[in-house]
């Protein structure tokens, strides 16, 4: 048997893995081969709905944070297809053909950094997914929109760069640029497509191009109209008795890549039958401060058409329908007291209110249903199947059945799959009492050891909830909270990001029903330690470019009373700190993390430790560290605490170039650091390195997690060079921390960044 260089690593893995557990089956365990999806549901901005015309309970949901949700069942569970297959992004629609394997996307992989988004397709009905060849298309372009022919497998459209398209007549095999942007400033904004044989009907932002050379030409209608200054954000067609008719919607001074959330700038719906010489405009009906952005109807029905955006006056998504072709719209997404929705979490008085979904950011229609239509939003996803009449939830479990119009508030819920909330830790109380902290959704508590998650609780009021703590002497929970979203990734390092930011360390005496401030910051908190060796003393990472950095308090004991100070700054720093360890022999460790100036980054960042409470401090940080260090995590098999592991990003920009990516270690508490994960492992040749762990109940086993190669393992961490292989069963690119139920030690949760929370068993 002939083997690649990449099969013998991965036979040689297998082999190590194999012999260890011969020569000691008690002690070895093996990564999960399967993962469960934990959480309220939601959370996160969803694009981009689709349904498959031949099974419309076949869907994809896009995400911005990467994952693309795949349900087979109508809505009622998700999975996230794997990132080495498909990332999704906002313009990440799943394009279904007649042949039921072909499938076509933009993929949006961010390899090393490299986010240009390329067409994909699929040959096996979404099992796999194929970037086309870089020979085909041109790998300094990305692509922005997709859009595929049903009824001509091999044929579509691409638009790319924000100012050019591009057409593919052979499955991929090679494209062809057939039109510029009209207007450099606005660019080209694929709008839509409708395919009719040989006709094709392209809706830009500057107006409708047709083809009728099956693709090979373009041209501008000169159908009028439509008013100067207004731009086509949204574009449809359908067909029926011989008869075709375009739909659209526009707003003034658009943009290639404006979005639903753009939706203010409304300015009409239109109308053109085929073989007219003018559009017509048709917003009989829509009530004050409904702002429509997308277009959607059934390509078999002409008069039967739908509008998505927002309805401002109720601070709330909204659709619209009509069944005439346009002469009158009426409201079929009743959120007033629910009207006529099977909601979730978010609803009239509910845990968060509409005002939290806002407005559609993605709207669909069943290619040949005029009756099932999607919509989604900053936050949930909501389904149809009578054409509006009523609706039902799918982004998540319900605990019971509901009736349209019900409100309920502080109930249970079991995800279903479609999680994409920033999910950064989480604290158990006991086995049953834990808490999630999270992004935008805040947080979530569970009481029945994570299998259903609630709002249940008060006092905490930020958008994120970072880190938390309980004291295991009193039980008290202690949380570090902020405004600014996404600390330390790549959209928020620089001062004007974080220096207007808020936050606070909360504290719970009732496992997370209940929070209270016990300090006001008024900048960002992200970590808390307690110190073992003085019960009353806790640290804190606060954030802020001339005020920020480790605090301290020593009366912990007096609750809202306490009083904090500042400590003096480690070497190098510039406020950015991160994690804090506070060791048994009462030596203080914490990592500072990235800071930018514009495009640079300063070297502030690494490790640093003291011996003496905080008083004085030693960098010990490598010099490859000094860019953008993430967690630092202490080797709880060491008794000593002399080994810990440092996650390490990538610097981009002329000051970065000492820097590199990768999982460290020290043996030595930082006094020397050796690399022991590269981006040799990273098929993008960058493996930026988030946190990691080791798994309590089988010594050497280890796992870390990265910011676009997913999870790593190692059967065996204390070797000098240890052999990591990447988990292929955890479906998501960015992971963030690892944690073990200290209640059922095979559990392994990993939190993430863009897809909430997994648990995989490591067991046998």
């Amino acid at each position: 048997m002939f083997l690649s260089g990449r099969n013998v690593k991965a036979f040689a893995f297998s082999a190590l893995a194999l012999s260890l557990a011969a020569l000691a089956p008690e002690a070895f365990a093996a990564p999960p081969a399967q993962w469960s999806s934990r959480g309220p549901g939601g959370g996160g901005a969803m694009y981009s709905p689709s349904f498959n015309p031949a099974n419309p309970d076949e869907i994809y949901v896009a995400c911005d944070m990467g994952p693309e949700f795949h349900s087979g069942d109508g809505g009622k569970s998700w999975v996230t297809v794997d990132f080495r297959q498909l990332q999704s992004n906002p313009n990440c629609a799943v394009r279904f053909t007649r042949d039921p394997n072909i499938l076509w996307a933009l993929d949006f992989s961010s390899l090393g950094g490299d986010t240009r988004p390329r067409p994909a397709r699929s040959t096996d009905g979404g099992k796999t997914w194929k970037v086309v060849s870089d020979s085909a298309w041109p790998t300094d372009r990305r692509g922005c929109v997709l859009c595929a022919d049903y009824d001509s497998p091999d044929r579509a459209v691409v638009s790319a760069e924000y100012r050019e398209l591009w057409v593919t007549l052979d499955g991929g095999r090679s494209f062809e640029k057939k039109l510029n942007a009209a207007d450099p400033k606005t660019g080209l904004h694929l709008a839509g497509a409708f395919f009719d044989g040989d006709t094709i009907c392209l809706g830009l932002g500057d107006g409708l191009y047709v083809s009728k050379d099956g693709g090979r030409s373009f041209d501008k209608s000169p159908a009028g109209g439509i008013p100067p200054g207004n731009f086509i954000t949204s574009f449809a067609g359908a067909k029926s008795g011989g008869k075709v008719r375009l739909w659209c919607v526009t707003h003034k001074n658009g943009w290639a890549g404006i979005t639903g959330g753009d939706h203010g700038g409304f300015t009409g719906i239109y109308l053109l039958d085929a073989g007219q010489d003018a559009w017509t405009r048709k917003v009989n009906g829509l009530a004050t401060g409904v702002e429509p952005f997308f277009v959607a109807l059934a390509r078999n029905d002409i008069d039967t058409a739908y509008v998505a955006g927002a309805n401002t006056a109720a601070g709330a998504p909204s659709v619209y329908r009509t069944t005439d072709g346009g002469e009158s719209w009426n409201d079929v997404f009743l959120t007033a007291r629910n009207g006529n929705i099977i909601t979730a979490w978010a609803a009239a008085r509910g845990d968060f209110g509409w005002s939290f979904p806002e407005y559609a950011l993605g709207f669909t229609v069943a290619p040949l249903d005029k009756n099932r239509l999607l919509v989604t939003d900053l936050g949930c996803a909501h389904l149809s199947d009578d054409g509006g009449k009523t609706w039902r939830e799918v982004y998540t479990t319900l605990p019971s059945p509901r009736s349209p119009g019900a409100v309920v508030k502080r109930a249970a819920y079991t995800g279903n799959g479609m999680e994409m909330t920033d999910a950064w830790h989480i604290l158990w109380f006991d086995a049953n009492n834990l808490f999630a902290c999270a992004t935008d959704i805040k947080g979530f508590r569970s009481a029945d050891g994570g299998r259903s998650w609630s709002f249940d609780y008060t006092g905490h009021n930020h958008n994120t909830m970072y880190y938390a703590v309980a004291d295991p002497a009193t039980r008290i929970g202690y949380a570090a909270t902020s405004s600014v979203h996404d600390l330390f990734q790549s959209t928020r390092l620089t001062d004007n990001r974080l220096d207007s930011g808020k936050g606070s360390v909360l504290f719970t005496a009732d496992n997370g029903a209940n929070w209270k401030v016990l300090h006001d910051f008024r900048k960002p908190v992200t970590w808390l330690a307690l110190d073992p060796t003085k019960p009353n003393r806790m640290y804190a990472s606060v954030v802020h470019s001339q005020e920020g950095g480790i605090y301290a308090t020593d009366d912990l004991d007096q609750g809202a009373r306490t009083i904090w100070a500042r400590l003096p700054q480690p070497p190098r720093t510039e406020g950015h700190p991160f994690n804090i360890q506070a060791l048994n022999d009462g030596t203080v460790v914490c990592t500072f993390s990235g800071r930018r100036v514009g495009s640079n980054f300063t070297p502030s960042s690494g490790v640093f430790a003291s011996a003496d409470g905080g008083r004085t401090w030693e960098d010990r940080a490598d010099p490859r560290m000094r860019f953008w260090t993430k967690d630092l995590v202490v080797d709880p098999g060491d008794p000593a605490q002399n080994t810990w592991y440092a996650g390490v990003f990538l610097a981009w920009g002329k000051s970065g170039g000492g820097g590199q990516a990768g999982l460290y270690r020290t043996r030595n508490r930082g006094k020397s650091w050796a690399l022991i994960a590269d981006s040799s492992l990273s098929p993008g040749g960058v493996l930026n390195v988030e946190s990691c762990a080791c798994d309590p109940s089988h010594p050497g086993e280890f796992y870390f997690t990265t910011e676009y190669d997913g999870l790593f393992y190692t059967p065996d961490i204390n070797a000098e060079k240890p052999a990591f292989e990447p988990v292929k069963s955890y479906p998501f690119k960015h992971p963030l921390r690892i944690q073990f139920n200290p209640y059922a030690k095979n559990e392994m949760w990993v939190t993430s960044f863009g897809n909430g929370i997994r648990v995989g068993d490591t067991g046998r």
